[in-house]
């Protein structure tokens, strides 16, 4: 089975089952955030970076929140998600 993923607000894309993928940083961290389990890191395209997720059954209602600009966090928490992928990206390791 496959699971439709969405980079940023459009262009769905299908990874396997159980696994949800974005490039959007700014997404990634909220979804961090929510408590969604950063797995991974995808440099195949060396022009972007997804962020890879085991995927959450609330995810689509996240994310259609996120995008309607209804979803709301404490800074705090979306701050540090936020410092967490970036040292993430820098090669540090994502725990």
């Amino acid at each position: 089975m496959q699971t439709e993923i969405a980079l940023a607000a459009t262009a769905p894309i299908v990874v396997p089952d159980g696994k949800f993928a974005t490039s959007d940083i700014y997404f990634a961290a909220t979804l961090i955030a929510l408590g969604m389990e950063l797995i991974g890191l995808d440099r195949a395209d060396p022009q972007r970076v997804r962020f890879v997720f085991a995927d959450d059954d609330e995810r689509p209602e996240w994310r259609r929140l996120y995008f309607s600009g209804r979803l709301r966090l404490d800074p705090l928490i979306l701050m540090n998600s936020l410092k967490a992928l970036k040292h993430a990206l820098y090669g540090h390791d994502l725990a």
